[in-house]
């Protein structure tokens, strides 16, 4: 998808894009589509989200990118999206979330990462003060850090599932004050620090 390829269809509200072949988005691919709600790139060949892809969705709430081929996502691969609420990046091969991938999403409140390959993840949740609901189940994590978890006020939902997590260590959860689901199903965990699950009072 080349630069301005969509300028023309300033009112377009719904983009359905599945099952294509589409490999790689320019920057400002999208570029003009200010209407736009909601953009389907579901089932497609897409290897790398690059800098400011989305550039000029300025109105998009929800955005699928689940199957497709990516690696990895480079600094600032959403920014512009700043009324995004739902994103799907399931069923990838994402190995490491990087810092400021998620830069500025500010109302992001659902994100799924089910089925990747995430074995670390350096400070890439910064910025999603609202996030409701995290979805990381099906990954290679070993261990939960509050460094990522910080910021995360809000969050309700948080799962973990079939991971290679072995320790949950002091205060782990410390951050996730409001915290209500927590899965940790399927992991490798043999031992759980008495101060880990402080502060989640409405477990």
């Amino acid at each position: 998808i080349r630069k301005n390829t969509f300028s023309l269809l300033e009112y377009l509200k719904i983009l359905d894009l599945i099952s294509n072949s589409i490999e790689s988005i320019e920057e400002e691919g999208f570029y003009g589509l200010h209407n736009l709600t909601e953009l389907n790139l579901f089932n497609n060949k897409i290897k790398i989200i690059k800098k400011r892809s989305f550039m000029g969705l300025d109105n998009l709430e929800k955005l699928n990118l689940k199957l497709n081929l990516i690696e990895s996502i480079e600094e600032e691969g959403f920014y512009g999206l700043f009324n995004l609420n739902e994103l799907d990046l399931s069923k990838y091969y994402i190995k490491t979330i990087k810092k400021k991938s998620f830069f500025k999403l500010y109302n992001l409140k659902k994100l799924n990462f089910f089925s990747n390959s995430i074995e670390s993840i350096e400070e890439g949740f910064q910025d999603l003060f609202l996030m409701n609901e995290l979805d990381l189940d099906n990954n290679l994590l070993e261990y939960v850090s509050n460094t990522f978890l910080k910021g995360f006020d809000n969050i309700s939902v948080l799962k973990l599932c079939n991971n290679k997590i072995n320790m949950i260590k002091d205060y782990s959860f410390y951050f996730l004050r409001n915290l209500k689901r927590l899965d940790l199903n399927n992991n490798l965990i043999y031992y759980i620090s008495n101060s880990s699950l402080t502060y989640l009072n409405f477990l």
